[in-house]
């Protein structure tokens, strides 16, 4: 069983509740009914924020096909707050510094999480893992996934 993961496409979307970025709490299920693209990243301003960056570039192509984008990462809400002003990036960030999330989908790195995005559909089924993420096309390659549903 050792590393084997919890959680699967075809299950529902584990549901939980964190601060954002304004300390603003957030649970999974308030976006049932949007698509959701769910990311985790090692932290801010590392070298995912040209991924963040990516997001931020087609966020009104993410807006108008109802698909919400949400980074999480251990980040304190400062942190994630300081880097959203920085890159003026329009979607919400999530604050998981107890890793608990993390750990819920299997994304808990050694000190950081892992590089893991999850496509969840209106239901809140999970639709998509990607385990294998490309920085430089992520937000290119989400697309052409939810372009494909």
């Amino acid at each position: 069983l050792f590393g084997k993961s919890t959680i699967n496409i075809g299950m529902q979307a584990p549901d939980f509740q964190l601060p954002d970025q304004d300390s603003t709490i957030h649970k999974l299920s308030d976006y049932i009914g949007s698509t959701i693209v769910l990311y985790f990243f090692p932290m801010a301003d590392t070298l995912d924020e040209q991924k963040k960056r990516a997001f931020r570039d087609k966020f009104e192509i993410y807006e108008s096909a109802n698909t919400k984008i949400i980074g999480v990462s251990f980040d304190t809400p400062d942190k994630l707050k300081a880097f959203q002003d920085k890159y003026n990036i329009p979607y919400t960030f999530l604050s998981d510094r107890k890793k608990t999330v993390a750990r819920m989908y299997d994304a808990k790195g050694w000190f950081f999480p892992k590089r893991v995005t999850f496509i969840i559909d209106e239901t809140g089924t999970i639709e998509k893992i990607i385990r294998d993420v490309n920085v430089h096309t992520h937000g290119e390659d989400i697309l052409k996934i939810l372009s494909n549903n």
